[in-house]
């Protein structure tokens, strides 16, 4: 299991969401936001820790992040700690957030704007999200692994980790969330209605309840980003990018005004500085055995972030809310990690490492 750390440190804070301030994050912050590893792709393929580092850039708060792979007491990510106090859960926290720092991004909404918003989010938390799930582990069956730069014997025991607890458990989600006992064609049915209805209702506004951005923009840039950015082999990446071209509009939108620093924030693979004119390897003389290229080295710290996203992807979607082992798909579902899975991984890990 990894240690987690809380660490309490100053506290910045600005209450409106113009006026963008740089750097968001700072090690002097004292928001600490606990979240999966970086992605490849995305800053995090969890909606739900993405959505929360969205909402607290948009309010201009600076915090600091410890990447993780424990939950929180109620086996969560993400989850935050604030002057001692730890919150859990991203909808708690983000109404935590309100109330102590005073930031309301809702402040120009009617109470009628205010009930559209809140049946956006519930959409895409309790049910678009779910298809994502679907998608990325009962279709592509965690494909989306090979594109992580995996090392070491965890590269071995993933799959075995992935055939044996992660996925079963996910089918096992689905099908208590009730989207599980569909066909695929209807699951994708499902998932195009919703993602049609956030792109009709956006139209040609900047933002989805008007001209200035508000709490759901966090909820839906965190569901929608996932199929613009981290899902490029799903069917419904194609309709979003061929017939809801306001939503990709709306993304990149968001993206270039609250993530000038995306691509800092995404995993890099090991060989992403290499040499690109690196020398080739020497010919081999006649009758000589075949030379082999050397593998390329890979320092401390690629390699911890190496490791980090092959764990982020055997955990980053076990989403449901669970009370003695059992779903509550009903519930709120933020990402939820599976310590008992990486726990077991990096025991076998460790023990395969001792006998050899």
């Amino acid at each position: 299991m990894f240690s987690i750390f809380l660490i309490q440190t100053r506290f910045f804070c600005t209450r409106k969401a113009s006026n963008i301030k740089m750097p968001f994050k700072s090690p002097d912050a004292d928001v600490t936001v606990f979240q999966f590893p970086k992605s490849m792709l995305i800053p995090s393929t969890s909606a739900f820790c993405l959505k929360l580092e969205t909402f607290l850039r948009m309010a201009n708060i600076t915090y600091k992040n410890e990447r993780t792979f424990s939950g929180s007491s109620k086996g969560k990510l993400p989850y935050i700690t604030h002057k001692g106090k730890q919150v859990e859960d991203s909808n708690f926290i983000i109404k935590y957030i309100n109330k102590e720092l005073e930031i309301d991004l809702d402040a120009n909404l009617s109470p009628a704007e205010k009930a559209v918003a809140h049946g956006f989010k519930r959409m895409c938390e309790e049910n678009l999200y779910w298809v994502a799930v679907y998608q990325r582990w009962m279709v592509e069956n965690g494909a989306f692994l090979k594109r992580m730069p995996m090392t070491g014997m965890r590269k071995k025991l993933l799959p075995v980790l992935l055939a044996v607890k992660v996925k079963p458990g996910l089918k096992s989600q689905l099908h208590g969330h009730g989207i599980g006992r569909h066909t695929k064609e209807e699951i994708y049915e499902i998932g195009e209605n919703d993602i049609k209805a956030l792109s009709d209702y956006l139209g040609d506004k900047p933002y989805l309840m008007g001209n200035e951005v508000s709490e759901v923009d966090a909820t839906v840039f965190g569901n929608i980003a996932q199929w613009v950015y981290a899902l490029p082999d799903a069917p419904l990446k194609k309709y979003v990018m061929e017939s809801t071209k306001n939503l990709v509009e709306y993304c990149e939108r968001i993206k270039e005004k609250y993530w000038p620093d995306w691509q800092e924030c995404l995993l890099q693979h090991p060989d992403a500085n290499k040499p690109q004119d690196q020398a080739k390897p020497a010919e081999p003389a006649a009758g000589d055995a075949e030379a082999k290229p050397e593998e390329p080295a890979v320092n401390g710290e690629q390699e911890k972030q190496a490791e980090g996203a092959e764990e982020q992807n055997a955990a980053g979607d076990v989403p449901a809310e669970q009370t003695n082992g059992e779903a509550e798909p009903s519930q709120e579902t933020d990402a939820k990690p599976e310590p008992e899975q990486v726990e077991q991984a990096e025991t076998k890990a460790d023990e395969q490492t001792a006998a050899s």
